[in-house]
């Protein structure tokens, strides 16, 4: 156990070695790597260690994560928890401003649960701020999971995104409250994000439909899905037997969608279902879709990826590459937010 904590004290005397620059001044549903022009040299990267149980000082901020696949507490310091958290979110290929976005939502969100775990603990975390299954790469890829995904470029992309992280330490986002706001985050909206609202059911004014028009020049902005009739029909008559007295083409009525053009109920039958439970069953990439019929196919005609609240990392990237910096991207995406140096104190 000594050996593991000096090895890991040494790793971050290394990190701390690179430069910390304020980020003052995010696809989590696609995560095709590209190939990147990234040259740092390998002597500039400081290998992190995989997660393993309290292996981390108790006077540094960590995250403390049930792992579920160990059925352990694992403890992660932030910038190491975050490096993986944000490799697991948003490829090294994007914009680094988009990375630097991606990043401080990210922690966000991670501060935010360990709050609420410190004001109402969930006995069933055993003591940790969150859930996830480490080994399988859940929220988090570890450095053997990153250098399965990255191979020859790991050295190259673990740089970029430890130098990602150092220069948005301990940054996140404020809400007109002071509070840490509940954030999310998508691969690609369908040209408008969605208010939280319409989507999860509650009011969240940092997360009010905004336009983001560079999505629709995503690859894979829209895709079709083919569903055969008879595969259809079988699955809606598991809900309603009814469905059965219908024609293909008298089967598909009314619906309702928000203004981004999500589904939020579609007559089916005699019965309305909700875009996302028709995106489950068929594997759609989002709940923005039209359905129609022909030559024995229900075809859904799908835009976007991802529930579409919050920041499209698509979109992100591309308002990087026209040169906006993460403080703008966030500020679109997440109207009425603010920057501000977490107060998170050490476990």
């Amino acid at each position: 156990m000594k050996r593991i904590v000096l090895l890991i004290t040494a790793a971050f005397m290394v990190m701390a070695l690179l430069p910390l620059l304020s980020a003052h001044g995010e696809p989590s549903a696609d995560r095709i790597i590209e190939e990147s022009s990234s040259s740092a040299a390998s002597a500039a990267v400081s290998e992190p260690s995989d997660p393993s149980p309290d292996a981390q000082s108790d006077e540094e901020n960590c995250f403390t994560v049930w792992d579920t696949g160990s059925q352990q507490t694992v403890r992660l310091k932030d910038d190491e928890f975050m490096v993986g958290a944000l490799a697991y979110e948003m490829p090294p290929t994007y914009e680094k401003e988009a990375l630097k976005a991606q990043c401080i939502a990210c922690y966000t969100h991670f501060c935010r649960l360990r709050n609420q775990q410190k004001e109402h603990p969930d006995e069933t975390l055993q003591g940790a701020d969150f859930a996830a299954d480490l080994s399988a790469g859940q929220y988090y890829l570890s450095p053997s999971l990153l250098q399965e995904k990255w191979g020859e470029k790991y050295e190259d992309y673990l740089s970029l995104m430890k130098q990602v992280v150092s220069e948005c330490q301990f940054t996140v986002l404020s809400d007109e409250n002071g509070q840490l706001p509940d954030v999310c985050y998508h691969a690609i909206s369908p040209g408008r994000t969605e208010n939280a609202e319409d989507i999860f059911g509650f009011p969240c004014p940092c997360q009010s439909g905004v336009p983001s028009p560079w999505d629709r020049t995503a690859p894979g902005f829209q895709t079709v899905v083919k569903v055969p009739e008879k595969e259809l029909f079988d699955r809606l008559h598991e809900e309603d037997p009814e469905t059965d007295k219908f024609s293909p083409d008298q089967l598909i009525g009314d619906s309702q969608t928000t203004s981004a053009g999500t589904v939020l109920t579609i007559r089916l039958g005699t019965k309305d279902y909700s875009g996302t439970t028709l995106r489950e069953w068929f594997g759609l990439r989002s709940a923005a879709f039209t359905l129609s019929y022909a030559d024995g196919m229900f075809i859904f005609t799908v835009s976007g990826y991802g529930h579409g609240v919050g920041m499209s990392q698509y979109g992100a990237n591309a308002m990087a590459a026209e040169g906006i910096d993460a403080a703008g991207i966030l500020s679109h995406y997440y109207p009425g937010i603010s920057l501000k140096t977490s107060s998170i104190t050490a476990h």
